[in-house]
């Protein structure tokens, strides 16, 4: 029999279920079935497993996670014979970064629309992404070859899961409504320092009123004791 093994491909050339050899590009002959059997595997390509995981906060809130892991593989013979499933390992490795990666962080700093401070150095999509391929990659390098390289961490999105979203919905309004009587409260300290400032000059400007008319009422008083006095005194 004979077998053509495409340019992005690479061929295992199985012998009574065995492993034989692996058949580069080209064209190769082999025994006929069932004593051998050839299986042919995409390596040139980009391979994408896709999950979506809830995961645990460092402020232990639960938050819905959805990435994509990108992986090509790098030695079939170990991609296939190293472990019972390679994508299945793959997939374990990166939900454990995932779940490390978020556990790092607040909720507040993962999720734009909570409205929520973040402490410096805030985590986006992007950076989550980097981080959780940096601790897969970290992994693969201190675990046993499989035969893959992990080259990218795309996460589409990060929210909340619609069974906990009501509370902070809640939460959300709570704030909202503390805003509101906050700036009101606001409102009411600078009108009332506005009509205390506004009765503290209506006073100062009686008691200057006041002031000038006691001392016009002494003066006449001291003009008509002048009149007076010599009066008096002729008397």
């Amino acid at each position: 029999g004979w077998t053509s093994v495409g340019a992005q491909q690479a061929g295992v050339l199985l012998r009574f279920g065995r492993l034989e050899q692996v058949l580069q590009p080209g064209v190769h002959l082999h025994l006929p079935p069932p004593i051998d059997r050839v299986r042919k595997i995409d390596i040139g390509g980009t391979r994408t497993i896709g999950d979506e995981a809830r995961l645990l906060t460092s402020d232990g809130q639960l938050v819905l996670v959805d990435y994509d892991v990108h992986y090509k593989i790098t030695d079939v013979r170990r991609f296939l014979f190293t472990t019972r499933d390679a994508e299945q390992v793959v997939r374990d490795a990166a939900t454990a970064a995932a779940r490390a990666a978020v556990g790092s962080h607040a909720l507040q700093c993962l999720i734009d629309d909570l409205d929520l401070p973040c402490p410096p150095g805030r985590t986006d999509v992007n950076k989550l992404g980097a981080e959780i391929l940096a601790r897969v990659q970290a992994a693969a390098a201190g675990a046993s070859d499989i035969g893959v390289a992990v080259n990218e961490v795309a996460v589409q999105s990060v929210s909340v899961p619609s069974d906990v979203k009501q509370a902070f919905d809640a939460i959300s309004a709570a704030r909202d409504s503390g805003a509101t009587v906050q700036a009101a409260a606001r409102a009411e300290v600078a009108g009332g320092k506005l009509k205390a400032k506004d009765q503290a000059a209506s006073i100062k400007t009686d008691a200057e009123a006041y002031r000038r008319r006691a001392i016009a009422d002494a003066n006449a008083a001291v003009a008509r004791f002048g009149q007076i006095l010599p009066q008096y005194q002729a008397a």
